[in-house]
């Protein structure tokens, strides 16, 4: 039951780990950043999209009680999928270009992959389909209708067989050991979690009822979206409602497929040579769910785990959004970057309090017994707020209240936690997320790792949402682990870090990121791709 904390010791970092490490980047293998099947026919996506007009921070921080009822097709798909992960920005370099996704990813390096499962589309056959990014299409892995198949093997009644559309979010595991190695495995669910954040959102913002979902048998998952073992594998599960959408079926004979046989599909390698961390794939089995026993206990272990959660009033804002100036949504999502420079400016306390708020409102998902729950503590150093003195602080959820643990002006201290980086220090504030990681695996099992990992990833992602909706900046970090939790404690003693966002006023002004043309033809991202690895 133990391993994944463990692992998540050997993985910490510290002053010895990384200024006493000897490696170093191989540029000459860094991996490609798009999975190609040359072999399988393009389907186009819609050109005519975009998400419904929405206030970002309403989006961000509510999750419908039900659903409008809404017909599920293609150019909806393609909503979800580009304000996902799609290529919004590209940055130009005489060696290679950085294509820029939707949302942000450690290193910009862009692990994570979406299958999408689909049943009843107006103008869209049933199938199992992956989203290729550069391109811009989706890839046709599976015909027929798998919605019984995946129902099967998630936790009871997390995904009902009437539901019109599921995404599924895979890590490629080379594209992040290439850089972080062992401690990748991490950053599998806070790259994931931030896509997930913004998935949500759009549900949301469309008047959609959606859940995330971590509880489900992962070699079945893996094996029906045809994933090659050891090289990549299915994290995560978001779902739509399953009720009022379900009765627009346009087919009535869903006809479900059981029986999922083995595939083998063409796809590229990414890199000239691998990295096998095996560490990583030894944490990501121990982890791992193999059958309804599983999947049940983890169901029960959610329902009686109420004392080790801390429960959140009801997910509403304090303040009126329509006194603040807030982005839509879609422009928001465009907007979003990641600071490199900030200005040394003070952010008003009331849009402080509301870009936390808006970023801890609740998840719906399948690891939390209800939207107003959390396995996070949220600390902060804040050192430029008005009417906030400067300091470390604990965030009360509940009531939107900080706590003072210590006063000063701790940029250095921040830099320092921040593995010596000034630009932390230059922030407005910076907050890290910790959790009790010993007290949630010893309830309910090592699944819980991967749980707490991809919670902070997810609340990350808002924080960068509900920033750039306020017209801020924002830009995670990873850190020092024991050294956050000695700074924190006694507060904190015995938490560990999951995830850090530094949020203030950016120091320059940027272009909005638009919703690009194919950067790629199929036939051209492959030849990319076979010139990469020669």
């Amino acid at each position: 039951m133990d391993f994944s904390i463990k692992f998540h010791e050997k993985t910490k970092h510290s002053a010895e780990s990384v200024y006493g490490s000897t490696w170093s980047l191989d540029w000459d293998n860094r991996p490609f950043p798009f999975k190609v099947y040359p072999d399988l026919v393009p389907i186009t996506l819609s050109e005519d999209y975009k998400i419904q007009e929405k206030s970002a921070l309403d989006a961000i921080s509510t999750n419908p009680e039900k659903s409008d009822k809404i017909r599920f097709n293609k150019q909806l798909l393609t909503t979800f999928l580009f304000f996902t992960g799609g290529i919004s920005r590209v940055i130009k370099h005489p060696e290679h270009s950085f294509y820029m996704r939707t949302a942000s990813a450690t290193g910009a390096l862009y692990p994570i992959e979406l299958y999408v499962i689909t049943q009843n589309f107006s103008d869209l056959e049933n199938g199992v389909y992956h989203f290729s990014v550069g391109d811009f299409t989706l890839n046709q892995i599976r015909k027929g209708n798998y919605f019984k198949h995946l129902s099967n093997n998630c936790s009871e009644s997390e995904i009902d067989v009437r539901s019109p559309l599921t995404l599924l979010y895979s890590s490629y595991a080379i594209r992040n050991s290439w850089k972080y190695r062992t401690r990748s495995y991490r950053h599998w669910f806070w790259d994931g979690g931030v896509m997930m954040a913004n998935t949500i959102a759009i549900a949301s913002a469309f008047n959609l009822q959606s859940k995330i979902i971590t509880s489900f048998n992962d070699q079945a998952l893996n094996k029906l979206c045809g994933l090659t073992d050891k090289q990549e594998a299915i994290i995560a599960l978001i779902s739509f409602n399953q009720d009022d959408i379900a009765d627009l079926r346009t087919d009535k004979k869903n006809n479900f497929i059981t029986n999922v046989p083995n595939i083998k599909l063409d796809s590229l390698k990414l890199a000239k040579k691998a990295y096998n961390f095996e560490s990583i794939w030894d944490i990501h089995q121990k982890t791992s769910f193999l059958g309804r026993e599983d999947l049940q206990k983890w169901n029960d272990d959610v329902n009686s785990c109420i004392n080790f959660i801390k429960i959140k009033k009801p997910n509403k804002i304090i303040k009126s959004f329509s006194q603040i100036d807030v982005l839509d949504l879609e422009k928001t999502i465009l907007q979003r970057g990641s600071t490199n420079r900030f200005k040394q400016e003070p952010i008003p306390k009331e849009s402080f309090l509301l870009i936390l708020k808006s970023a801890n409102s609740g998840i719906p998902s399948d690891f939390l017994p209800n939207n107003e729950s959390t396995f996070l503590d949220c600390y902060i150093n804040v050192h430029d707020v008005m009417d906030v003195d400067s300091g470390s602080y604990h965030y009360d959820i509940a009531n939107n209240t900080l706590s003072l643990l210590k006063p000063g002006n701790f940029r250095n201290e921040t830099s320092q936690l921040c593995l010596g980086q000034q630009l932390f220090g230059s922030t407005n504030a910076i907050i890290f997320l910790l959790t009790n990681l010993e007290k949630i695996v010893h309830h309910f099992g090592d699944r819980a790792y991967r749980v707490a990992q991809l919670e902070g990833g997810i609340v990350s992602g808002k924080l960068y949402l509900s920033s750039y909706a306020l017209k801020f900046g924002a830009r995670g970090t990873t850190f020092f682990d024991d050294e956050v939790t000695k700074f924190f404690s006694p507060h904190a003693n015995k938490k560990s870090v999951m995830t850090a966002v530094g949020i203030g006023i950016p120091d320059y002004k940027t272009k909005a990121g638009k919703k690009l043309k194919p950067v790629y033809t199929r036939e051209k991202i492959t030849q990319e791709l076979i010139n990469h690895l020669t």
